[in-house]
């Protein structure tokens, strides 16, 4: 397993047409705090909880989680007990997710199974998340859950860097569309697959 927080200027708009394109072969795994069935009102519930703290100018997190592909079939009937897992962990080293809103998408685009974690930097109290150190602590718990559920150990470093790249060049292509549909609170639906 392998973990990346991906910083870009993307928000929750942009972000989320990313994770549920009809090409992405999306899911729903786990979600806090937002609707999860539809795109729409996820996004204006991020919007409303961001709202909360408006000195918090970056308030999407996001964060990629991937597996081995020859993992595949061990972690299907399993994928929510190891995303639990690796969230109950993050939450002994100062990282809570049930503070805040998050959602997470199984992605099956690639020939890897793999997670996009979006949360808001906006607690549900309306102060700013800590994430302190988390990727350092993201890397850490992506081994001890690697070793626990006997899955494929990440090797190749410069392969994973390429692959996160060219989801965060996918992703900052709605850029620039978000600041305008923030605004309107509204996204643009062409193109994109709904639903579960």
């Amino acid at each position: 397993m392998v973990s990346k927080i991906l910083k870009s200027r993307a928000g929750f708009t942009s972000i989320i047409l990313y994770a549920t394109q009809a090409s992405k072969n999306h899911q729903v795994l786990l979600s806090k705090g937002v609707c999860d069935y539809d795109i729409n009102t996820t996004i204006k519930d991020f919007y409303r909880q961001a709202a909360l703290n408006k000195n918090i100018k970056k308030n999407a997190f996001h964060m990629v989680l991937s597996h081995h592909p020859e993992d595949s079939t061990k972690i299907i009937k399993r994928e929510a007990d190891i995303l639990n897992t690796y969230l109950a962990k993050l939450k002994t080293k100062g990282i809570d997710f049930e503070q805040t809103q998050y959602i997470i998408y199984r992605h099956n685009d690639r020939e890897h199974i793999h997670y996009h974690l979006l949360a808001n930097y906006v607690t549900n109290e309306g102060k700013r998340f800590a994430d302190g150190n988390i990727g350092i602590k993201a890397k850490i718990i992506s081994k001890e859950v690697t070793k626990e559920y006997n899955l494929t150990p990440a090797i190749k470093k410069g392969q994973e860097r390429e692959q996160f790249q060219d989801i965060n060049k996918e992703i900052n292509q709605y850029g620039n569309e978000d600041k305008r549909k923030m605004e309107r609170d509204e996204p643009d639906r062409s193109g994109f697959g709904y639903g579960r």
